[in-house]
This record gives C-alpha cells, structure tokens and sequence, in this order.
C-alpha cells in the first residue's frame, strides 16, 4: 500500500514528513510534587532550626499542640460531630485521661501540661501577667466570701475549649470528673462560613495557622524572658478545680438504716425454758434464752445470787430462788443430769402451765391471737414476731417477691406483642426472641400500679430470671444486656 492509497485531510498532505520523527520525544511535564523540591527542604529545616533554639519545656508544648491537633481531628472524623450552629463548639472531644490512649496522639501528657497550654491559648503575647488581678475592697468591714466554684464553665482560645467533662474507667466500672478538650469554629453565613461537617474541615485546614501562632506566642515569651539564664516555665492556667465524688455502694446505705424493730427489755431472762415436754432439764447445757425471744419474761428470776435484802418482795424472791434451785456441776462441760429430790420443783408440771406461760408472752407482744400446740411446750411464732426479725435485705426481697407475678405478665405480654412475631411459621420456630434490657425496664415501669424507680425494676426483673431461667434468661450482645425469652418448642431448646 502507498502513501497515496490513504485517506487522509489536505492539510495533512501539505505537511511534509520527516524521516527524523521516530526518534524525537516530548519531554514529560513536572508533576507539582517535584516542582521545586528544594523549598520544601527549606522550610523543614527552618522549623527544625527553630524548634532547635528553644527550651525543651517550650518545645513540648510545640510538640504537644501537633499531636492535640492530629488526635481531635481524627475523632472528629471517625465521630461525625458537627459544631452548635450558637456557639460553634463541639465540646468534650477528649479528656486529659484519653489522651495517651487516643488516634494520632504520640506522648505522654499529664494536667499541668494542659494547663500550660491553656495559658499560651489566651496569653495576648505581650504581657508577662499569668492571670489579670481583682480589684481589693478597701472597706475592712466586709466580709470576703469565698466564691462557689462553677459547675459550667469554658476556657480557652485559638480554637481550642476546656470544659468540665467525666471519663469512664473500666477497670473499676466508674467514673472520674475529667477535663475536656474541645474545638471552637467561626460560624459566619454572610461570608459563606457554614455549619456542619464543613466546619469541621475548616477548623482541620487552619491547623498551620494555630501553629504558627502558637510559636510567635512561645517566641514572645522567650523574647520577655531573654535577660534571665534559664527561661522560666509557662505559667498554670488557673481552671476550676475539678469536683470530688464521695462513692458509696447501696448496700452499705442499707446496713446503716436504723432498724425499726422494738428492742426488748434487756437482763430478764426466763428460768423455765420450755421443752416439748414442758420440762427443763437440770444440767448446765441447758439452752439459755435470748433477750429477743421474751418481752415481758414470766416470772422473773435473777441468775446471781442477791445481796442483802432491802424490801420484802426482794426477800419473797431470794426465798423462791433458794427453793427453785436445780443442781448443777461444773460450768465447763454439759454433765448428765443426778436425780432430783422429791420435794424440789423444777418446771410447770404440766401442760396447761406452760401453754399459759405461751399465751402470756404472746399478750405481752401485741398479738391477737396465741397459736398454741396441743401438746403444748412453746415454740410458736406469730407474724408480726417474723416480721420485727427480719432485715432490710429480706423485707426488700419479699417486697420483690410480691410483685414478681406482675412482672412475669409484663413481659409475657411485651413479648407476645404482634411486634415480635413473625409471618410465617418457619421463621417463627427459628426467630429468637430478644429485646433490649432498657424496653423491657420501661415497659415494667409504665405497667406498674405503684411508682417505682429504675432500680427496683431491674431488681425485679434480675430476681425473674434467677428464678425462672426457662422462661427468661440475660444476653450481652456487643457489649449491650439484652432478654431473651427461650422458644417453649422442645426442638429450639
């Protein structure tokens, strides 16, 4: 094929080709990253030769407002956190405690060092004044009052805030008031400065121009100082001191509940403790009564031998204790019981005494009715008697008891609501049944005759499933509690 058997334009064909063409080439165009490497190199080592110059303490500081600023824009990014469209802050980013765990953090960093910064952040760069002075009262008859602390306060400048804040410690499941750090963005529509994460990214892209204000702040400084050998520290911002929680647990709230139990009448104590045969035995392991189990003892017997009688009633008692007198051994070990005389009474002889014996200490403690056995002896307890032994803990856990019937109808009907089930039969035999602790918690709430706080229905629902773990069990799913309500099919189990 010849050159003439192509079709090609008129100007082409007026062009005239050069046997040379094959072996010219085009020089490539610099791409932006190699124009002028030189430059860069320049500036890098300007900053060095500067960061070089200054105190180790003022370099840190430098060092540190580089990584502050890495660590917030890397859990803005991975937040999504837009400033207030008022204030055009987003608060608590991070605290002084997350620091060292944070993204993008790279030292080590305690509060002094916040503080520090905080004052190079509202420094104006030109007074040596770490904090402007109040104006003294003269009159010497006033009383100076120590201001409160504040409980809501913002400091800081240059695009940075602190603020009180909590952190959370997982080793001892609690939290610890902390300070915050948070950024502040300037919110202008009139000149096209809008809201959102465009905000964010603006605050990130001005990250050069904070730094290099912090170091003509930390030049100035040096510059104020520059007559003493050794530049003097920065300054402590003084922020508010952060609030001390007292802990305490509920149980130890409990315990130290006064108890509202009647305390008997102390040193009476019964001489004729009942067996079930209405005797007592003679020996010296014979079973001594508590001061709670008598209110009103009958009779009453003193168990150390008495003075000199001073009345005549006292002589009548020292009598009948001479005569009641039961033999007895050594105190140390329980001894077989010798033979007692013909003459000497020991206990009621018989049953209708001890049963008035009964009746008479169940009068003295207010109860209507005195159940007595038929064969007698004692031994009877009435409720009101149960109910003045028992404890916080236990009246609590039969309150629970009480209304652990309504609870169990509660989420039965939660979870039979037609929310939870399914379409088909299929996925019914194969569809879990779960919800989330907090829905199941409210809905106990809202469903209760009487007000109770969140805690009594998580008492409730905790002794549920302790009690009745085939009809509802706990679930952790992602570090979230859930319920689970297992399937009564036999196959599911």
């Amino acid at each position: 094929m010849s050159y003439t058997d192509l079709n090609l334009s008129p100007r082409k064909k007026r062009r005239a080709i050069s046997p040379e063409d094959d072996t010219l080439t085009t020089p490539k165009p610099r791409t932006p990253s190699t124009i002028s490497p030189s430059k860069s190199k320049a500036q890098a080592q300007a900053q060095s030769i500067a960061s070089a110059t200054l105190p180790p303490h003022l370099s840190r500081l430098l060092t540190f407002q580089t990584s502050l600023q890495h660590a917030l824009s890397v859990a803005l990014a991975t937040s999504a956190i837009s400033p207030c469209t008022d204030t055009g802050r987003v608060p608590n980013v991070l605290t002084h405690f997350s620091l060292t765990t944070a993204m993008g953090f790279t030292m080590n960093c305690d509060v002094d060092d916040v503080r520090r910064l905080c004052w190079l952040w509202e420094w104006d760069g030109r007074t040596a004044k770490a904090k402007v002075e109040l104006e003294e009262e003269d009159n010497p008859f006033v009383v100076k009052s120590a201001p409160a602390p504040p409980t809501d306060w913002t400091r800081g400048a240059m695009g940075f805030t602190l603020s009180p804040s909590t952190y959370f410690i997982r080793a001892e499941s609690r939290r610890v008031p902390a300070y915050g750090i948070g950024i502040e963005v300037d919110m202008n529509l009139a000149e096209g400065k809008t809201g959102g994460m465009a905000a964010v990214a603006r605050w990130t892209a001005e990250g050069d121009v904070r730094k290099r204000e912090l170091e003509g702040k930390v030049k100035a400084w040096v510059k104020l100082h520059k007559n003493n050998s050794d530049t003097s520290l920065i300054p402590l911002a003084s922020l508010p001191p952060l609030p001390t929680t007292k802990l305490t647990s509920l149980p130890n709230l409990i315990s130290r509940l006064p108890s509202r139990s009647p305390s008997p009448t102390k040193g009476l104590s019964s001489p004729f403790p009942a067996t079930p045969r209405g005797l007592t035995t003679p020996s010296t392991g014979k079973r001594i009564l508590k001061d709670s189990e008598f209110a009103v003892p009958f009779p009453v017997t003193p168990q150390t031998p008495f003075g000199t009688p001073s009345k005549p009633r006292e002589i009548f008692l020292s009598r009948s204790s001479s005569r009641l007198s039961t033999p007895s051994g050594s105190g140390l070990f329980p001894q077989t019981p010798s033979k007692m005389g013909a003459g000497t009474p020991g206990t009621p002889s018989t049953n209708r005494r001890a049963a008035l014996y009964e009746r008479i200490r169940l009068k003295s403690l207010g109860s209507d009715s005195a159940p007595v056995g038929s064969g007698g002896g004692g031994g009877g307890v009435t409720p009101r008697d149960r109910m003045r032994l028992l404890g916080q803990e236990e009246m609590r856990r039969r309150l629970l008891l009480g209304r652990l019937d309504k609870v169990a109808a509660t989420v039965w009907a939660l979870f039979s609501s037609p929310a939870q089930t399914s379409s088909t039969p299929l996925s019914v035999a194969r569809k879990r049944r779960t919800m989330r602790m907090d829905e199941v918690l409210r809905a106990i709430i809202s469903s209760s005759g009487i007000p109770i706080s969140m805690a009594d229905a998580q008492d409730s629902l905790n002794l549920l499933m302790g009690l009745c773990p085939f009809f509802l069990r706990p679930l952790v799913i992602t570090g979230e509690e859930w319920v689970e309500m297992p399937s009564s099919n036999p196959g599911n189990l």
